[in-house]
């Protein structure tokens, strides 16, 4: 058994909120891993890409 901190919400054996440890066999959560719902406790996870500080769109009706 191996702990993952859970990075997206889901539903395993119990539901796991983002944020939380789940202790797992690493084998029935690979896939979980491989698409980044979990990663090893010890490793941080990804950055997710998104650039929080890029200004907003204009909206049509704006008289910019």
């Amino acid at each position: 058994m191996k702990d993952y901190k859970v990075t997206r919400a889901h539903l395993g054996d119990k539901p796991y909120a983002r944020g939380e440890t789940r202790t797992a066999d690493p084998r029935k959560v690979k896939h979980l891993v491989e698409r980044g719902v979990l990663v090893d406790a010890g490793e941080k996870a990804a950055p997710d890409g998104r650039n929080k500080a890029a200004p907003e769109g204009k909206n049509k009706a704006s008289k910019d």
